[in-house]
């Protein structure tokens, strides 16, 4: 499981930019935001932070 987290980390930070689109605005930009500020994170609500990875893993929940 590390290795895949450290792919998708990988992934996210390497392809594509906040115009990439489908994935960009929702995805890459707040992925990437964390290199800019670090701690920005910390000022987003439960939601916020969270909801992308969720959508991402429904499938992989729904299928099983």
């Amino acid at each position: 499981m590390d290795f895949i987290s450290g792919f998708v980390h990988f992934l996210g930070d390497s392809f594509g930019n906040e115009r990439t689109p489908y994935i960009g605005k929702v995805f890459i930009f707040p992925f990437r935001e964390h290199h800019a500020d670090p701690k920005g994170i910390t000022r987003h609500d439960f939601v916020e932070t969270n909801g992308n990875n969720c959508l991402v893993s429904l499938p992989k929940l729904i299928y099983d």
